[in-house]
């Protein structure tokens, strides 16, 4: 289990799978050189992790979405909020021979995310 902080600059419902796919930099300004994590659906894994995954959705929608869903394309906020994610560190091999990922132009900085993600949290600064 690992956390990171950051500026949260896009959430977004992946189409396949239903995770909340969300975007971390280390910038206020510039959501390039992110970090990837990942909320799955709260019915999905194993039923004691489902808990956490309601409430992490929760605070996604209720906190920076005003009650909406995240698009399929994604939402990049206006004001990146700072957040500090917990979870499992996960390395998606999945992408190591394909293109940057990310999503709105901003490209992650590595193949590592955090998935599951299972608390989030507004961070103080600095």
């Amino acid at each position: 289990m690992v956390s990171v902080t950051g500026y949260l600059h896009l959430v977004a419902s992946e189409e396949n799978d239903g995770d909340y796919h969300i975007q971390i930099s280390g910038s206020p300004a510039d959501g390039n050189n992110c970090v990837i994590v990942e909320v799955p659906p709260e019915n999905e894994g194993p039923a004691e992790l489902h808990p956490y995954y309601a409430k992490v959705r929760k605070f996604i929608r209720d906190r920076l979405l005003r009650g909406n869903e995240p698009g399929t394309s994604g939402n990049v906020m206006n004001h990146p909020p700072y957040v500090e994610v917990a979870g499992q560190l996960f390395l998606n091999d999945w992408h190591l021979k394909g293109p940057p990922r990310g999503k709105r132009g901003m490209k992650a900085a590595t193949v590592w995310e955090i998935h599951p993600v299972v608390g989030i949290r507004f961070a103080p600064r600095g």
